[in-house]
């Protein structure tokens, strides 16, 4: 019987020392290549996040420099053209205390007619020429314009979203 013992114990040393032997991995190292895989995952995602936010921030800004770029080329061609006419602008507002710019100008540099009047205004968030939109995302009190004193049309265009932008452009009506 103790024999049998004996060579139970023996059996049992052999199979342990046959299971030692075998190749693979400890729960240590398992939780070691775990924890280096989520530091390098949680990294990724925030670099991946941060490229995304920087692209979404320059598109709003660039759309915002592109509207107040686009009114400012119309508002400025329209005054130079109005003033090399003798021709007059004046602002107001509306109803609804929406801004109004009117250039007044008798006739094109090539001798054509113009149109009597081109008229600015903003409704809402928008500002139209006679009725063409020329810029969206205009603030409430994103389009002044100063009759007293030195004339000038300030322009604000705000893009909201993740990231917001604004540009504001002052145009000097005199010469």
């Amino acid at each position: 019987m103790i024999k049998r013992i004996i060579k139970n114990i023996a059996c049992f040393g052999l199979q342990t020392s046959n299971i030692e032997s075998q190749s693979g991995f400890t729960l240590v190292e398992l939780l070691v290549a775990m924890t280096i895989g989520a530091a390098l995952s949680i990294g990724l995602v925030m670099t991946v996040r941060t490229v995304f936010s920087t692209n979404s921030s320059v598109v709003n800004r660039v759309t915002a420099i592109n509207q107040v770029q686009n009114a400012v080329d119309y508002i400025s061609r329209d005054s130079q053209t109005a003033q090399a006419q003798n021709g007059s602008y004046v602002s107001s507002t509306d109803s609804n205390s929406n801004a109004i710019l009117t250039f007044t100008i008798p006739q094109l540099p090539n001798g054509e007619a113009a149109p009597a009047s081109i008229i600015y205004t903003v409704n809402n968030d928008t500002l139209t020429r006679n009725g063409q939109l020329i810029a969206t995302n205009i603030p409430s009190g994103g389009f002044t314009v100063d009759v007293s004193g030195v004339r000038y049309v300030s322009i604000t265009s705000t893009v909201t979203g993740y990231r917001s932008a604004t540009e504001t452009r002052i145009i000097n009506l005199e010469p």
